[in-house]
């Protein structure tokens, strides 16, 4: 699909886009030579990785380096471009935590109220856990996934929520709650689950109406197995060949969203804008509990700066995230080829961009084959 497909949309893009009318002038004057070095380090990472997917950088809204790169589909010949879905993996779990947050907003729950208040049925030792330490990844909770792929038919069946969880429902908490820091799929299925119970609506269908719609992200959504979704990337091994079969039931509320660059820069907006989520739920998402996690994003520091990241992975995809909020500076790679380069690729366009060092990538053996030249001299 080219353009938008109504002046409404376009009006509400541009809406998004906008700072707020009384934002400040952005701190990063970005370098002159910018976009040429974007371009080399892009050409580069082809090079030594094959990349295939989408990248975007954006400063105070505006898009300053949008691309895509390879293939969405290899059998039939379509390239990526911006406006291509990828699936986003763990980048779902922002969105979680925003309606989450949202719904105590709005009065529906509260993020202190344990979680056998919203999941009666979860398993006991579990059900004093807070959806805080859920969001956190401080609740204990043990971990699914593994469990998941071992059982017959592994990760290609379909799961309801409650039956992720009678995948480990046997296991008592990794730690008490509170006390340690483990990252924990599970504990964002129980937070799906909560989002339904509280909402009344499942989390598809709350997530499209209160997140996705007033925030125009048109070509962002929950993926279902079966659904028909125009301009779908299709995920790759590294290997070049297709991905393994996951039903998207079972990452469900954990990482089973599908969005764009663009999308994703609207997100970011709205954000920034606390269009969504007013200043006090906006701090709470972005305050970290432990080991630099807040609320579905790590809050860190680099070069200097606060950054607020995260990445996805489900097999064939690989997705990073970064906002840089007192440079107003964003940065987002999708990948469709299983590329672990997304992170370090969205950590080296910020450096570009804040006029920072970084290193071209260099293909596999490229670093021991000059310093076996140099040897030999």
């Amino acid at each position: 699909m080219s353009g938008f497909a109504a002046p409404a949309a376009h009006c509400l893009l541009a809406l998004l886009l906008a700072p707020p009318a009384d934002a400040p002038a952005g701190p990063l004057a970005l370098p002159a030579d910018f976009e040429a070095k974007a371009w080399e380090y892009m050409d580069a990472r082809l090079l030594a990785t094959r990349f295939s997917g989408a990248v975007l950088v954006a400063v105070d809204g505006r898009p300053v380096f949008r691309h895509g790169y390879g293939a969405a589909n290899l059998d039939h010949d379509v390239p990526n471009t911006p406006r291509t879905k990828f699936r986003i993996g763990s980048l779902t779990k922002q969105f979680t935590a925003a309606a989450v947050l949202l719904l105590e907003q709005q009065g529906k729950l509260s993020l202190s109220d344990p979680v056998g208040k919203h999941v009666p049925d979860c398993p006991k030792p579990w059900a004093a856990v807070t959806l805080h330490q859920l969001l956190t990844h401080t609740a204990g909770v043990p971990e699914h996934t593994t469990a998941a792929f071992l059982k017959p038919g592994g990760p290609a069946v379909s799961y309801t929520p409650k039956a992720i969880i009678d995948l480990v429902k046997d296991r008592e908490l990794d730690s008490a709650p509170g006390e340690k820091w483990k990252y924990s799929n599970t504990g964002y299925i129980l937070l799906g689950m909560a989002i339904e119970a509280a909402s009344g609506k499942s989390y598809e269908a709350f997530m499209r109406e209160a997140v996705f719609d007033p925030l125009g992200m048109a070509d962002t959504g929950v993926e279902r197995n079966g659904m028909v979704l125009r301009g779908r990337a299709t995920g790759y091994a590294r290997s070049g060949d297709v991905a393994q079969y996951v039903h998207m039931s079972l990452p469900y509320a954990a990482g089973a969203m599908y969005s764009t660059v663009d999308d994703l820069l609207l997100w970011d907006r709205a954000l920034a804008a606390n269009r969504l989520l007013g200043p006090g739920a906006t701090k709470t998402m972005f305050t970290p509990v432990k080991d630099d996690y807040a609320c579905g994003v790590a809050v860190r520091r680099r070069f200097g700066r606060a950054v607020h990241e995260h990445g996805g992975g489900i097999p064939g995809f690989v997705s990073q995230m970064a906002r840089y909020p007192d440079a107003g500076l964003f940065v987002v790679v999708v990948s469709n080829n299983g590329d672990a380069s997304a992170r370090q690729t969205a950590i080296d366009l910020a450096a570009i961009a804040l006029g920072e060092k970084y290193e071209l990538p260099q293909p596999p053996g490229a670093k021991e084959k000059a310093k076996g030249k140099g040897d030999k001299r």
